[in-house]
């Protein structure tokens, strides 16, 4: 069974310099230090507990629930985001800002900007869509959330986010249009936690627009059920390995004793509520960039029905290379999931 934790290396003083640099491609893409990012964090756990509940000399840190110290200056001391705006993305157009929550082990540069290419894959779906990737635990095998914890901690993520992104865009002015701005949430593996708390936090706000989780469903899953049976009007997609099959198939039930339908057509993906189960022939540590489809974020982008496209022109997926095995998943009773091409 795949684990939740992404298998990588250490990175290098050389990499990490790296991770501190901006850079262009397609676009505006740059790791920008957000004042409100989940950390540093000194506050309380949910349960009232310190956070950073070890200290040896002026070092403090974190007991994960393995048993080991994550020390805050190695782990939970990183502010930056990673922000991206595509080639002709415009404001005053329909859009939305994509917020992914990284699993564990990660960096933004090595992981989410250079391995899952998600910037890439926001500019390469063609839709009016901005990046927002937080860092949380920096390549450690822990998913707290940290400022997201606490009561207010997204939103004035989100309201930073607007000044952020109309500087990065070019015109203070367009920060109004980005703080209005639908937003788009995806989860992928440990980033479930984080999640579930930017949830609870926009609990009644109709700016969520969806939510899609890439092998996330690990836990909170009372959480994603009461928003997506109390937000009728946006969409949620789970997609997953064996490794949280189990954990899909019990939201499935929940919704289903609360009257909310649902699917596993992935030609449905990014209206209503969808489930797709790829199998263990995909491989947990790849999911962001081959799930039901290559690039399957590209892909939820493509689908979404309220957002404006850009003049990019974005060539289609016609499938892997014949033995590769990513192409499309299997809809819940093992048939192969539909993919539109």
């Amino acid at each position: 069974m795949a684990s939740i934790a992404e298998t990588a290396e250490a990175p290098s003083a050389l990499q990490r310099a790296e991770e501190a640099k901006s850079f262009r491609a397609d676009g505006a893409t740059e790791l920008v230090a957000f004042d409100s990012a989940p950390f540093p964090f000194n506050g309380l756990e949910p349960g009232k507990r310190p956070f950073l509940d070890v200290a040896a000399g002026r070092r403090r840190g974190h007991r994960a629930r393995d048993g080991k110290v994550l020390w805050a200056d190695e782990t939970f001391g990183d502010p930056h985001v990673l922000v991206h705006i595509p080639q002709d993305f415009d404001p005053s157009r329909p859009a939305t800002i994509v917020v992914f929550l990284h699993g564990f082990g990660a960096t933004l540069a090595r992981d989410v900007r250079d391995r899952q290419r998600v910037p890439e894959q926001i500019s390469a779906s063609g839709a009016n869509a901005v990046l927002l990737a937080p860092q949380f635990a920096v390549d450690a095998r822990d998913g707290s959330a940290g400022r997201f914890w606490e009561r207010g901690g997204f939103r004035r993520f989100l309201d930073e986010a607007a000044v952020r992104l109309a500087r990065a865009y070019g015109d203070p002015a367009a920060e109004p249009l980005f703080r209005t701005m639908p937003v788009t949430l995806v989860a992928y593996s440990g980033g479930f936690l984080p999640a579930a708390y930017c949830l609870r936090d926009m609990d009644g706000d109709a700016r969520l627009h969806g939510v899609a989780l890439l092998d996330a469903a690990y836990g909170e899953l009372d959480v994603f059920a009461r928003w997506i049976e109390t937000t009728r009007s946006g969409f949620f997609v789970s997609a997953s390995t064996g490794s949280t099959a189990r954990q899909n198939a019990h939201l499935r039930q929940m919704l289903a004793g609360r009257g909310v339908a649902f699917g596993s057509d992935a030609e449905r993906i990014g209206r209503g509520v969808t489930f797709l189960h790829t199998g263990d022939a995909y491989s947990h540590r790849d999911y962001v960039t081959r799930a039901w489809t290559k690039e399957p974020i590209r892909d939820l982008l493509t689908r979404m029905p309220d957002i404006a496209r850009r003049s990019v022109a974005v060539a289609a997926w016609s499938g892997p290379p014949h033995g590769e095995g990513d192409g499309p998943g299997t809809a819940e009773n093992g048939a192969p999931a539909q993919i539109a091409r």
